[in-house]
């Protein structure tokens, strides 16, 4: 006589994987909807692409959702936390082991973690150069980014940093959300920028193309 038991139907299983089975047919058609969007659309690069996929369970928030009730996890700026504990304490630790030899980051998210590892940021600056980290950041000069570069390069002094300075400072305007990294400068990051032109202007050694020079750079920083 068969087992009744063996031949008994666990629909509870049945049910578990037939709403599995749904959540991930309904994933892969949201997921090529937004990949045809970023076609469509014709996003400038692969990151853009992958976020907009990575967000496609995303929904616009409606007229009853409060903000204030959800607990927010992403950090604005994240470089911020860089002095907070954290799981990914070890792996963002700062070193002051030199970059691999001919080793340059190719985007901002390996700049990001670069600049998050490196002691010495101006050493770090002076290796990428002025047009390389404006080719760097060339799409996403990250919040709090351009104060924490405009702090690594106050430190700097005498005449043979001047060019170099105004190298950075003439391409960091050319990175993506410059002018919006500009504006949330605080007051530290704003003290920082000023000391910078003081170190131009003592050792411009009285030319007045160089000073002129300088004059549009102030003003593209709006340092009067």
């Amino acid at each position: 006589m068969a087992d009744l038991k063996e031949d008994r139907i666990d629909f509870s299983k049945l049910e578990r994987e037939l709403e599995n089975a749904m959540k991930a047919d309904a994933k892969y058609w949201r997921e090529n909807d937004a990949k045809l969007r970023a076609v469509d659309q014709r996003v400038e690069s692969y990151e853009q692409f992958r976020d907009m996929v990575a967000a496609s369970h995303l929904r616009p928030l409606d007229k009853k959702d409060r903000i204030s009730e959800c607990k927010m996890q992403q950090p604005w700026n994240p470089l911020a936390q860089e002095g907070s504990s954290s799981s990914s304490e070890q792996d963002t630790e700062k070193t002051d082991k030199p970059l691999p030899f001919g080793y340059l980051p190719t985007n901002s998210l390996e700049f990001s973690r670069d600049w998050k590892r490196c002691k010495d940021r101006y050493a770090l600056l002076k290796t990428i150069g002025g047009p390389g980290l404006g080719k760097v950041l060339k799409k996403d000069l990250g919040m709090g980014t351009l104060g924490e570069i405009l702090r690594a390069l106050d430190r700097s002094s005498g005449q043979e940093d001047a060019s170099f300075l105004v190298e950075i400072l003439e391409s960091l305007p050319g990175c993506g959300r410059f002018d919006l990294a500009l504006d949330f400068l605080d007051e530290m990051d704003r003290q920082a920028l000023q000391g910078i032109f003081q170190q131009l202007e003592a050792v411009e050694g009285g030319s007045d193309g160089f000073a002129k020079h300088l004059s549009e750079v102030r003003k593209v920083y709006q340092v009067s």
